[in-house]
């Protein structure tokens, strides 16, 4: 998929900041001062996952993707935004804006994971638990794998902290093996 923003976007990302925080990596308002020269260094690198042009034709023939795709979509943004109604995905009108002015800029997202949730669900011990909530004995399940680490206290701003879930689950399940193992030895 592609971001798409037009000259009147970029202003307000350079000259005002952006509205949405990128993590703990870039806060909300951030101006992004520094904008058009990492821009144009990866444009010059021509790695294909920036693109810049004049006009949403130029872009499109840029992108080598279908121009009357992306028209119609541009198209039912901008109505989107006029009517401050996006009635196929419900976005926020806070984020919502019209791409109508040259030069127009698309840079290539692609999917990336900063961390997994879900997974197993887990007592205290790190043992896992049958769909009764009982202990299966000698299964244990630590980091990643394990669920219900966040539930309602998840929170983007703490960069790593699944690394340091994984390091204390580890150490926690292999404490409670170590004390299933002795007490199966008895």
């Amino acid at each position: 998929m592609y971001s798409i923003f037009d000259e009147t976007s970029r202003k307000h990302y350079v000259n005002d900041g952006i509205d949405v925080p990128i993590g703990e990596w870039v806060i909300a308002n951030t101006k992004l001062t520094k904008f058009d020269d990492e821009f144009d260094k990866e444009l010059q690198k021509n790695r294909g996952f920036v693109y810049k042009a004049q006009t949403l034709d130029a872009l499109t023939k840029a992108m080598g993707v279908d121009a009357s795709v992306l028209k119609e979509t541009i198209d039912q943004n901008n109505v989107f935004a006029a009517q401050k109604r996006d009635e196929v995905f419900n976005k926020n009108m806070d984020y919502l804006r019209p791409v109508k002015t040259g030069p127009f800029y698309a840079v290539k997202m692609q999917p990336a994971a900063l961390g997994t949730l879900g997974g197993v669900k887990i007592n205290e011990k790190m043992q896992a638990i049958n769909k009764d909530g009982n202990a299966i004995p000698g299964l244990y399940v630590t980091g990643n794998d394990a669920g219900g680490m966040y539930g309602d206290t998840y929170d983007l701003l703490l960069g790593g902290g699944t690394f340091g879930f994984a390091l204390n689950s580890g150490r926690i399940a292999a404490e409670s093996a170590l004390d299933y193992m002795h007490f199966k030895k008895q």
